[in-house]
């Protein structure tokens, strides 16, 4: 895995220019200095004194792009949910989703996730939990052969088992009717990844 080279931010950004017909000074010009781990900066029109540096606010990254996959190895479950009425919940405090950049070019973002199973037959959970638990393999089956793609799953979708394995030994195996996951919130842009990615569920 390679990883795309970084942004930089500082710098002076520039488009004045003279106007030759009225000898005025158009355009704008901004610098932008480290102060720690944020940014000053400070804006020339060209028309009096430059302004005085000030700390530029933070930007929240977001991810962009189209997903190309989603991966459950290495996801880590928070909570699994089984209510009185409706769905069943597996609650992911960390799911890793691809978003395409660039032709082989991905941005890896960390997801709060949840996948909701509706008509569960059966639920099997196996060993004990450890804090911070991994997924190891993620496998999600229709008719007990046919392997789903995680990223299908962002539509409702008829399935027929899931089963998590965990770094741990302990082991989740759902038997079901459907699933849908549901994507909540991006945590963090984890790293970029540049290739070709597999995206059939066999990869996963």
């Amino acid at each position: 895995m390679r990883s795309a080279a970084a942004v930089r931010i500082p710098g002076t950004y520039s488009n004045l220019e003279m106007n030759e017909d009225g000898g005025d000074l158009l355009g704008m010009e901004i610098k932008i200095v480290p102060i720690g781990v944020r940014y000053q900066g400070v804006a020339d029109t060209g028309l009096g004194p430059a302004g005085r540096f000030m700390t530029l606010p933070d930007s929240k990254p977001e991810p962009g792009g189209p997903i190309a996959l989603i991966e459950p190895h290495d996801s880590r479950v928070g909570a699994v949910v089984i209510p009185a009425t409706g769905p069943s919940r597996i609650e992911f405090a960390h799911l890793a989703v691809y978003h395409t950049r660039d032709i082989e070019r991905y941005e890896i973002w960390s997801y709060q996730a949840v996948l909701e199973i509706s008509g569960v037959d059966r639920m099997l959970v196996e060993g004990g939990s450890e804090v911070r638990d991994h997924v190891d393999d993620g496998m999600v089956l229709l008719d007990g052969e046919e392997l789903v793609d995680w990223k299908a799953l962002l539509d409702p979708r008829p399935v027929t088992r899931i089963k998590l394995t965990f770094g741990s030994g302990r082991i989740i195996d759902i038997r079901c009717r459907e699933a849908q996951l549901r994507l909540q919130h991006a945590i963090k842009h984890m790293e970029d990844w540049v290739g070709p990615l597999d995206p059939s569920p066999s990869a996963q």
